[in-house]
């Protein structure tokens, strides 16, 4: 059971959004105020962006089978 989780924890996704739900605990519990968390939410969104726009997140040619 362990081993499958540190195996789901290294996929990027599956780590984006436990650190978006820990992110909104925190802003739902008050320890984060609600406009730094607008803040955050546009930085993220930009930095993703930009990783999907380079293929680090969704990589293109996953679908892809070598031809060789």
């Amino acid at each position: 059971m362990m081993k499958k989780l540190l195996v789901r924890l290294r996929n990027g996704k599956v780590l984006l959004a436990v650190i978006s739900g820990i992110l909104l605990v925190l802003v739902q519990l008050g320890v984060i105020d609600v406009e730094m968390s607008h803040h955050l939410s546009i930085a993220l969104d930009t930095v993703l962006s930009m990783f999907v726009a380079l293929g680090v997140i969704s990589d293109p040619e996953s679908h892809l089978k070598d031809k060789q």
